[in-house]
């Protein structure tokens, strides 16, 4: 009889045994690859999602956020070349005015109570709204320059387009069959495909728009790996697409994650202790002074006192920059920006003020990176001497004092950016003299004061939209009227250059002229890149497959969590 029990309670026991394993396999599944489906990760942002809607979004933060819903036509892989993404392939006629992409069949929107609360097949008729849409005057549109002048009928569709669309669409972008569109160009614009790569020019549904009209820009609905879940005043929630059409080098249905969790705050420290305390999976942004302060050593981590984590570094694509009105008093003089330039020492602002986190701009304003070298054979020089020559030759001595600015600055006082703009104004004042009062302010009320003219000079920066030099140079050539070209700069020869830049056939050829206008930028000056910045991140070691590119962006559908074992 004992026999019995024991042999009836170890079968039991094997029976919860599997039980538990089979259930912690539902609910933690391994997949292939010793990869694992589930988990939430969660990050802080310091600004809050205010748009759902790419194509009117313009922030890194926004940027992170809406390409996890929204995806582009074309991407730029780990190699830096362009391949398919929702168009599964392409082609590019010889003279390179004519484009066909193939878009792929089994794509799908996600579920919605504009489809009856289901999902909804994307189409052909989506692409093309979405690009006409990209080419409109709609308000809702922030990249209208970049393919209005490209596309053939496009400035047509434009100047009608503010407010509904003509039924006739954009000539140039046509239906050929159910799985291909053409895109006719006005010129051999060799840089089409890397602006199809716009992390904003993405693929929307036609009749999401139908739907919701302009309040679109509060309903995301797109065909990326996570959908929106809630979005309230303390963050953002992004829920595991299930229906996603991608699948991992192992065949794994992407993505891994159930959740990304955005947070909202503008605490640095909040933002340390979530991450020292398992509340937060990765630090963006983090100034290596803190690093320590944060969470203490990979040593320390090591023997059981901190967060075991680890830094990715990767050189990055976004130069910080002072800029100007270029047509107001004092700064419509060519000799000021210039005296201003020279009185800049930008390698004690990166070697003591940030301590050695960014690279002087000493080359031109576009950073050097996978897809643009500078001419590096002239240095942009540190000159106080020659600076207050010029600042006397431009009209203001001790008998005629230089007016009293703003300078004014998107971000916190004490932060890091305060900190080296406030570096910089001592520089000014010490070499020449000049007065600077640095305002602290957010991002939209220093584009309302640069809108109304009352900034005169500010600090901004600009990261890369596309893989691309042209995405730094557009800001300047007269013919972008995007909201982004601030400075109100005009020169005949920028433009001509520019130009012929973009449908030069000759990659050499567009190469030195692109080197050309990166040297004008700095040389008449138009603003005055400070440094460059890189980007690192800090992560939680548990978080695997982490991949981010020179834009800043992640790719969070191949992202999955496994802890590390101790011993």
């Amino acid at each position: 009889m004992k026999k019995i029990w024991v042999f009836i309670f170890s079968s039991a026991l094997g029976i919860l045994i599997f039980f538990g394993f089979y259930r912690s396999q539902i609910f933690k599944k391994v997949a292939l690859g010793n990869k694992i489906y589930g988990g939430v990760f969660t990050y802080y942002s310091s600004e809050k999602q205010n748009c759902y809607f790419p194509l009117s979004s313009n922030s890194i933060n926004e940027q992170r956020v809406l390409s996890q819903i929204f995806e582009p036509l074309l991407i730029i892989d780990a190699k830096n070349k362009i391949i398919g993404n929702l168009a599964g392939n392409f082609t590019v006629s010889q003279d390179y005015k004519t484009i066909q992409l193939k878009i792929r069949s089994a794509v799908y929107f996600h579920a919605d109570p504009c489809f009856g609360g289901s999902t909804k097949k994307m189409t052909v008729e989506d692409v093309k709204f979405s690009l006409e849409f990209a080419c409109s005057a709609s308000p809702l549109n922030k990249l209208s320059h970049f393919l209005k002048d490209k596309i053939v009928g496009a400035e047509a569709f434009y100047k009608l387009s503010r407010n509904s669309f003509p039924k006739s669409g954009v000539s140039g972008i046509t239906i050929k069959d159910e799985n291909t569109i053409e895109i006719k160009l006005t010129n051999s614009y060799t840089s089409f495909l890397n602006i199809l790569t716009h992390p904003n020019l993405t693929v929307f549904s036609k009749s999401a728009y139908d739907y919701y009209g302009v309040e679109i820009v509060k309903h995301a609905v797109g065909t990326g790996c996570f959908y929106l879940g809630a979005a309230t005043e303390n963050g953002v929630s992004l829920l595991r697409n299930s229906n996603y059409w991608k699948k991992d080098e192992f065949g794994n249905q992407l993505p891994f994650l159930d959740e990304i969790k955005v947070v909202y705050s503008k605490n640095e420290r909040e933002q340390y202790n979530a991450f020292g305390n398992k509340k937060a999976d990765v630090l963006f942004e983090l100034p290596l002074e803190n690093l320590d302060d944060a969470f203490g050593s990979l040593s320390s981590a090591k023997n059981g006192g901190n967060l075991l984590h680890k830094i990715i570094y990767k050189k990055g694509s976004k130069i910080n920059y002072l800029a100007f009105d270029c047509q107001s008093i004092p700064f419509n003089n060519e000799k000021v920006r210039r005296a201003f330039s020279l009185a800049i020492d930008k390698k004690f602002i990166c070697d003591e003020v940030l301590n050695g986190d960014g690279r002087p701009a000493e080359f031109g304003f576009v950073p050097e990176s996978n897809f643009y070298a500078p001419d590096k054979s002239e240095v942009v020089e540190y000159n106080p001497a020659l600076a207050k020559k010029l600042f006397y030759e431009s009209g203001y001595t001790p008998n005629n004092p230089f007016p009293k600015l703003d300078l004014f600055v998107s971000s916190t006082k004490g932060s890091l950016v305060d900190k080296w703009c406030r570096a910089l104004v001592i520089q000014l004042n010490t070499n020449l003299g000049v007065e600077l009062r640095v305002v602290n302010c957010n991002l939209k009320e220093k584009n309302n004061f640069i809108a109304s003219k009352k900034a005169k000079i500010w600090r901004t920066g600009w990261a890369a939209d596309y893989a691309d030099a042209d995405s730094f140079l557009a800001l300047f050539c007269s013919q972008n009227k995007s909201e982004n070209n601030q400075t109100r700069f005009y020169n005949k020869e920028y433009d001509r250059l520019f130009l012929a830049s973009q449908i030069t056939t000759s990659q050499e050829e567009r190469n030195k002229m692109q080197q050309k206008i990166d040297k004008l930028i700095i040389k008449t000056p138009i603003v005055i890149p400070v440094f460059s910045e890189d980007i690192f991140v800090v992560i939680n070691l548990r978080v695997r497959d982490f991949e981010f590119n020179e834009l800043g962006l992640i790719d969070f559908s191949k992202i999955y969590l496994k802890e590390i074992q101790k011993n």
